[in-house]
Parts: structure tokens; C-alpha cells; sequence
């Protein structure tokens, strides 16, 4: 790589990193939190967020739950956003032999620690992705933003790009970016940014700039191959530390009972080199003892009925469990359907307002021509009176003029008897 197609790596890894992070930070505040804090949010979301790591089981607050074959979110990522409580309600954490059905987040809390400027670009794409809905063009951008962030950050060669692919680059991080900007108010935002990406164009530096940025990418690499070594295996280490499991209140017993008896059978070194099973329904799938020739449950004890009789127990317990459990079932599902029942009146309820809003506008219109019906009859009205006026005045013109004729031929009849008579004379 040149020192060119350097320098433009670095500038498109600072745009990257700086002014595209803040704009999508603001655009999440101001069209998606609004008057919400981030930690609310976290909290309104909780049970779609730990689906999101708990991707094949259950938790308590599942009505109908339904598995995903991709995990979405790793442990540690889900610790930044959630401390992971170990109190469990009772009856809502639900284990069938070793196997977890049902996890219990009571206890689950937002990390008071957590911040929204503190989470890197590709765990704000996938909360909000999942939790609240973009127009297509908004989730276009933000997935751009995301895969050109991610290629810079995780690729194994950082320096290994030609200056043809880093302008194509440029080119549709800007557009993208400039995308979001324009969503975010007051109306300048968008100028801002603009000028903030035109100013980066032209600006003049080397790695020492980014030096810091590059170390942080570096670590946070090294991290996400950590994680991604351990991806596929479920963690639930973390809700059963310090919690019961299906031995109850019989564990604390048994395991002061297995203390003492781990002084004494090691103390008489009785132990023996073949392995010995406890064969019961439960244990047939366990793994047997140790090369110690330990129990394979409670590892202290040679031969221990007490796991025996605790295990016998821990059945009864666990079929009341599945009593429950069908129970709480049952319960969510009528609580489905009355939830349908109640959508189906409210979707009832709204062609209703619907009808009422098509109805009255209706009226209205009715109402409007029948006002202009009125307007257009007091127009005739005043043009019948004037034309009544006109012809009143033509017959007082007409009544004149017959009376001007009149007089006339009266006249003229005088006249003629005047000229007959002086003939006469």
C-alpha cells in the first residue's frame, strides 16, 4: 500500500470510527429514544434483547416462545448491556436432568454503567434492528455504516486495500451517513456533517493520528476472536452461579454431609481404581466416576446412597415442576387468546372509527352542498325580485305609452272634427 492509499485508509477508518459512530448515535437519540433514556429503552427491551443471546431456550417471560438458529448477541456483549443477577424466582428458572428449559431474568438489570456512546456501531445495529422498526432506506444506511465498519475493524490485513475499493468506500459510507444525518434535527445537522466529512477529505495526517483509534481496534480484534471461539456453546454458567439447581434445599444438606465424608474416605485410603455407577434413571446418562472412583454427582463418596435417595426426591420435585410448567402453559396460553380476542375488538373497534370518520365526512360534504344549494337559491331569489322590479317598471313604461296613445288619438280625432266642421262652415 502507498503512502496515499495509506493516508486514505486511515482518514476512511476516522471517518468510520468518529463521525459516523456520533451520527448514528444522534440519530438514535432523536428518532428512536427521543424523550427516553438509553438505559429505559434497554430495560423496555430486556426480553427481546436476551432472546437475542438465549436464542434456543426460553425464560419466564416467554408466552410463545419460538427458537432462532442464529445467535445474535455473545456473553460479553450481553453483560455490557445487563447485570446478570443470581436471585431466581421460584418456579420460574426450570431444568430437566442437566438441561435448561426455562431461565428465570427476575434478575437481569441494566447495567448502570452501560451508555450509548460507549457501545461500538455493530451492537447498536443489532439492538435496534431487532427491537424497533427503520423505514427500508434508514436500515439500507445503517447496514452500510455497519459492514464497511466491521471490514475495516475485523479484516486480518488492516492495510491490505486498493485506493479503487477505498473511494467506493468513501463514497457509500458518505452517502449513507449523510442518509442518517438528514434525519437528525435542527436542519443544519446535516450541513455539519457534511462539512465535517469535507474537511477529513482534505486534511493532512498519519497514523500517529489514529494511532489510538488503530491500538483500541487491535484489542477489541484480539476480544471478538476470543468470543467467536466460544460461540455455539451456551453459557449458562452465569444464572446458575450461586443459584439452586433441582437439588433444592437437599444440596446444602448433602453437600456438608459429602465434606465430612471426603476427610474420611480419603483418609482410610479406600479408594479403588475401577470405576463405580450409580444406576438410576437419572445417572444413566452421567458420566461415571472418576479415575478416584468418585461418585459421579457429588465426587466425595465411593458408594452414596444419600444421592440416591436425594435423587429420588429431585424426580418428584422435577414432575411437580412439569405440573407447573403445563400449568403456566395452559395459563399463557388463555392469556394468548384473550389478548387475540382483545386485538380482534380493537382492530373491530377501529373499523368502527374508521366507518364513523368515512360517515361524518360524508355529512360534511352533504352539509356543504346543501349550504351551497341555499346560496345558489337566495341568488335566484334576488334575481326573480329584480326581474320582477324590471318587469314592474316595464309595465308602468307600457301603462305610459298607452295612455300617450291614447291622447294622441284623441287629439286626433278633435283635429279631424275641427277640419270636418270648418268644411262645413
Amino acid at each position: 500500500m502507498s503512502s496515499m492509499e495509506e493516508k486514505k485508509f486511515f482518514k476512511l477508518l476516522k471517518f468510520s470510527e468518529e463521525i459516523s459512530a456520533m451520527v448514528v448515535r444522534s440519530f438514535i437519540k432523536s428518532n428512536i429514544l427521543i424523550d427516553l433514556s438509553f438505559g429505559k429503552f434497554l430495560d423496555l427491551h430486556k426480553h427481546s434483547i436476551f432472546h437475542l443471546w438465549s436464542n434456543s431456550t426460553a425464560c419466564c417471560e416467554s408466552s410463545a416462545f419460538i427458537r432462532k438458529d442464529d445467535r445474535c448477541l455473545q456473553e460479553e456483549q450481553l453483560k455490557k448491556l445487563y447485570t446478570l443477577g443470581a436471585d431466581i424466582t421460584h418456579g420460574h428458572s426450570i431444568f430437566i436432568g442437566n438441561t435448561v428449559k426455562q431461565y428465570c431474568i427476575c434478575d437481569v438489570r441494566v447495567n448502570e454503567q452501560c451508555s450509548l456512546d460507549k457501545l461500538d456501531t455493530a451492537l447498536t445495529y443489532t439492538l435496534m434492528k431487532n427491537c424497533v422498526s427503520l423505514s427500508p432506506a434508514e436500515e439500507t444506511w445503517w447496514t452500510t455504516v455497519k459492514e464497511i465498519d466491521n471490514t475495516l475493524a475485523y479484516h486480518e490485513n488492516m492495510l491490505s486495500f486498493d485506493q479503487g475499493t477505498l473511494d467506493k468506500w468513501w463514497t457509500m459510507l458518505e452517502g449513507s451517513v449523510l442518509g442518517l444525518a438528514s434525519k437528525v434535527p435542527p436542519s443544519f445537522f446535516e450541513e455539519s456533517v457534511k462539512t465535517s466529512i469535507d474537511l477529513l477529505k482534505v486534511s493532512d495526517f498519519d497514523v500517529k493520528c489514529v494511532q489510538d483509534m488503530v491500538d483500541k481496534i487491535k484489542d477489541e480484534k484480539s476480544l471478538a476472536i476470543g468470543i467467536k471461539k466460544q460461540h455455539g456453546s451456551i453459557s449458562s454458567q452465569i444464572f446458575k452461579k450461586n443459584s439452586p439447581h433441582q437439588i433444592g434445599a437437599l444440596k446444602e444438606e448433602m453437600d456438608k454431609d459429602f465434606l465430612q465424608g471426603k476427610g474420611t474416605c480419603r483418609s482410610q485410603g479406600d479408594m479403588k481404581t475401577e470405576r463405580t455407577t450409580i444406576h438410576t434413571e437419572y445417572t444413566s446418562s452421567l458420566t461415571d466416576g472418576n479415575w478416584l472412583n468418585e461418585c459421579p454427582l457429588c465426587h466425595y463418596h465411593v458408594c452414596c446412597t444419600k444421592c440416591e435417595k436425594s435423587l429420588q426426591k429431585n424426580k418428584i420435585m422435577e414432575q411437580q415442576h412439569e405440573k407447573s410448567y403445563e400449568q403456566n402453559q395452559d395459563l399463557r396460553k388463555k392469556a394468548e387468546k384473550s389478548r387475540q380476542k382483545i386485538a380482534e375488538l380493537e382492530n373491530k373497534c377501529e373499523a368502527n372509527n374508521e366507518k364513523i370518520k368515512i360517515l361524518e365526512t360524508q355529512s360534511d360534504m352533504e352539509r356543504k352542498q346543501e349550504e351551497k344549494s341555499r346560496q345558489k337559491i337566495k341568488e335566484l331569489e334576488k334575481k326573480c325580485e329584480a326581474n320582477n322590479e324590471k318587469i314592474k317598471t316595464l309595465e308602468k313604461q307600457s301603462d305610459m305609452e298607452r295612455e300617450k296613445c291614447q291622447t294622441m288619438a284623441n287629439y286626433r280625432k278633435l283635429k279631424r272634427s275641427v277640419i270636418t266642421s270648418n268644411i262645413t262652415l
